[in-house]
């Protein structure tokens, strides 16, 4: 999404297959948007909400409302069908943890270090994680992979 009237547009918005995505009814490829807060930042509000900035962008995305891919092109609305996965990147702070708790990412993960919840108006799920979270899973995720290239 590189163009669009909104004025709103993600951090990052991947289409996997990005021709099945906007011109196949009925396929079942995600698109991911991630969302990265500035790090330290301190400043949310209710009004200032980073799940529901994710799923504004889910409904721009959604109702086709005039944005352009990277090619330039016009995108067309992007039909219920297609899930979406979002995730919001920040620092966990008082207010971001306030304002998350109250929105549709108010449940937990299994290890408490994060929120998720899913929109089922949107059919997205959404996901918010605070930076050193997101770098210790990687690194558990990669580790093995790491230690065949001798890489520790």
């Amino acid at each position: 999404m590189t163009d669009s009237d909104s004025g709103k547009e993600p951090d990052v918005a991947v289409v996997f297959d990005r021709s099945l995505a906007f011109d196949r009814e009925g396929t079942d490829k995600p698109i991911i948007i991630v969302e990265f807060k500035r790090p330290g930042r301190t400043s949310y509000s209710h009004a200032d909400n980073p799940v529901t900035q994710v799923l504004e962008y889910v409904s721009i995305m959604r109702n086709g409302q005039a944005f352009k891919d990277r090619t330039g092109r016009f995108c067309k609305p992007i039909p219920a069908s297609t899930r979406f996965i979002c995730f919001v990147i920040a620092d966990f702070t008082p207010k971001l943890v306030e304002v998350v708790s109250m929105s549709v990412a108010q449940n937990k993960s299994a290890d408490g270090e994060a929120y998720y919840g899913f929109s089922p108006n949107q059919n997205a799920v959404v996901e918010v994680l605070p930076y050193n979270k997101l770098l210790h899973d990687a690194r558990l995720r990669n580790e093995a992979f790491f230690s065949k290239l001798g890489l520790n």
